[in-house]
């Protein structure tokens, strides 16, 4: 079986329709993760998590650019940091 410029062209479209295809039927399905703080650890870095918990505390920089929040859920605490470009996307989403 020879495979021609034709044929390529072919399988490549129909391995990137499928693809497509599969990106649009699974991606409403995908949710992001909802964890308690005592569950979080090093090796979730760069994961998207969901977490129901109370701002304890907020302290702005000394460059009023970002600011450091203290968040508790009941099973944990931990510290976080919204750096300025965060700080416009939630002014202009409103929270």
């Amino acid at each position: 079986m020879e495979i021609t410029d034709d044929k390529l062209l072919k399988i490549a479209l129909i391995t990137s329709l499928i693809g497509l295809i599969g990106l649009i039927i699974f991606t409403p399905s995908i949710e992001v993760k909802k964890v308690e703080i005592q569950d979080i650890n090093r090796g979730m870095i760069d994961e998207e998590v969901s977490i129901d918990c109370v701002v304890s505390d907020v302290k702005a920089s000394a460059s009023k650019s970002s600011y450091f929040l203290t968040i508790n859920d009941g099973t944990g605490q931990m510290s976080l940091i919204i750096f300025e470009s965060q700080l416009a996307q939630l002014k202009d989403n409103g929270i």
